[in-house]
Formats: C-alpha cells, sequence, structure tokens
C-alpha cells in the first residue's frame, strides 16, 4: 500500500499507516552505516543501543 509523506488527512488508517511508514523510515535511516560496535553501543543509561531499538521495531510490527 502507498501512502503519502506528511500525510495529516483522510482515513484513520491510511493517516497511521503513513506515519509508521515515516518513523521507520527514520529509524532505518538513522542507524545505516553504523558499525557492528557503534550498533551495540548504549547511547542513554538504559540498555537501550541502536540495535536494539531496531529489534524492538521489528518485534512490534510483527506483532
Amino acid at each position: 500500500m502507498y501512502t503519502f509523506p506528511g500525510m495529516t488527512t483522510g482515513p484513520e488508517r491510511l493517516m497511521l499507516e503513513s506515519m509508521l511508514d515515516r518513523n521507520r523510515r527514520a529509524l532505518i535511516d538513522t542507524v545505516r552505516g553504523l558499525s557492528e560496535t557503534d550498533a551495540r553501543r548504549r547511547l542513554v543509561v538504559s540498555l537501550t543501543t541502536p540495535i536494539g531499538l531496531i529489534k524492538h521495531a521489528a518485534t512490534a510490527e510483527r506483532i
């Protein structure tokens, strides 16, 4: 299904899918090009890492 970037009006499901597509692209663009070491590096005090965010997003989409 094609969604329009920045879609702010229309059917609720289409707007939600558009937002998820934008967020998915932004996450991928953010981690693209990171080394394995950087992808596993903690960025904040919690256990959050870039690769952990990708895994979380993938799991959430499967569910």
